[in-house]
């Protein structure tokens, strides 16, 4: 009566080379969705586990609970008599073991519950990231998933569950992922005919390409510029016809401002794009509404959406140029896409790059 049991509530993704990370079931369910891995119920510990491989052909082994894990454990417990239960630990939960949790979990209270309803999979509305990079692309939009289970009638635990289907959030698979020191250059908001052609000289004089996200009005002022990027060898994105915040926005408005600005692109350059950036929410690891909204209604219309790592802050009012070096050449961060939120002098754009060659980046798409 004064022992209390301690039940786990999470996982651990063991990588082949010992590498050990701790996901929550959350976690685990969209990583094994996203890599369409079979999940394995072990009917002596109650544990599950599956295996995938990660962006670098590495295979990874992830043991995790769910709340039938729980159940079976509270079951146990309660034959002892225990003086209560605790979760280690709250928020990596299955969500489904409120359905029984603080309950009285004796046979005969049991024995009356209908345990199909109460591990029924539903969907939910977080994001789950796979993989690594800055290019986001939405796999799945919430839907509930199916489990089936079988019960021992006569000790009432779960003598088998089968994920049939797994439930899903807003799965988002990252891609891009490269090297410590690989860096993407890109311009946002332009073209623009004071700066772009400077910025497009230097970045021909030393052989660097970059992307542009680019405006669908600053498109139509600037014809001949948008070909000229173009030809130059150089990615363009979407960055919506007029540059509104897209929260702001009704979903049909942005669907037209992303279709307007496509259609633009189209009939300059007689190619497409599929690469969107959101105006003022850029985040590449984006968490809140204003930042994965535009992401989610872009991948309705087959966007990836580019996210950045690294902001130099142009944009910011009174910021100097070597404070814009400092913070994008000597950045925290590698392996990332540096952003410009506007067409920078390219006296400056010289002094990134050639800082960023003598800091050992290599500059790329």
């Amino acid at each position: 009566d004064k022992l209390v049991l301690g039940l786990a509530s999470y996982g651990y993704d063991w990588a082949a080379d010992g590498q050990c990370n701790t996901v929550s079931y959350d976690q685990a369910i969209a990583n094994a969705y996203g890599n369409d891995s079979q999940i394995y119920f072990d009917d002596d510990t109650y544990n599950l586990s599956y295996s995938y491989y990660d962006d670098d052909n590495e295979l990874h082994k992830v043991s995790f609970t769910d709340a039938v894990t729980t159940f079976n454990n509270m079951r146990f417990g309660t034959t002892y008599h225990l003086a209560g239960f605790s979760l280690w630990r709250l928020g990596t939960e299955d969500s489904r073991l409120w359905n029984f949790y603080g309950k009285d979990m004796s046979w005969e209270q049991v024995k009356r519950w209908d345990l199909n309803n109460i591990f029924a999979l539903s969907g939910y509305n977080d994001v789950n990231y796979v993989g690594s990079g800055e290019v986001l692309s939405v796999q799945s939009e919430p839907h509930p998933g199916k489990v089936a289970i079988s019960v021992d009638n006569d000790d009432e635990l779960v003598e088998e569950e089968k994920y049939l289907a797994l439930p899903s959030a807003y799965t988002v698979r990252k891609l891009g992922h490269c090297g410590t020191k690989d860096l993407i250059l890109t311009f946002d908001d332009g073209p623009d005919a004071r700066w772009t052609p400077q910025v497009l000289k230097t970045l021909k004089h030393y052989g660097v390409p970059g992307a542009f996200f680019m405006v669908g009005l600053q498109m139509e002022k600037n014809l001949p510029l948008v070909e000229k990027v173009y030809e130059s060898g150089n990615t363009i994105g979407n960055h919506t016809f007029t540059h509104h915040n897209v929260i702001e926005n009704s979903d049909d408005r942005t669907y037209a401002e992303l279709k307007l600005t496509r259609m633009l692109v189209e009939s300059v350059t007689g190619h497409s794009t599929t690469l969107f950036r959101a105006p003022y929410n850029a985040d590449a690891d984006p968490t809140q509404r204003e930042e994965i909204e535009p992401m989610i209604l872009a991948s309705r219309r087959n966007y990836l959406f580019v996210g950045e790592e690294v902001d130099p802050d142009d944009w910011q009012p009174g910021i100097t140029a070597d404070e814009i070096i400092v913070s994008s050449v000597f950045s925290s961060f590698a392996t990332s896409i540096a952003s410009s939120k506007v067409i920078i002098p390219s006296i400056l754009l010289e002094a990134l790059v050639t800082g960023m060659t003598a800091t050992s980046y290599f500059l790329k798409y």
